[in-house]
């Protein structure tokens, strides 16, 4: 399974327990997913901004 996660400090922490359990994992800047952000902060919006980014 590919995680996409966006870069905040403890990332690279979530990151490195995903892979130890077999997941293939990508880190996102924030720069990047901030070029996407379309409204409102929340969490379905976090998420709508990562999958719009990774497309």
């Amino acid at each position: 399974m590919l995680l996409i996660l966006a870069e905040p400090i403890s990332s690279q922490h979530w990151a490195r327990e995903l892979i130890k359990l077999g997941h293939q994992v990508k880190l996102m800047t924030g720069k990047l997913v901030k070029s996407f952000v379309m409204g409102n902060k929340g969490d379905v919006a976090d998420a709508k901004t990562i999958w719009t980014a990774v497309q």
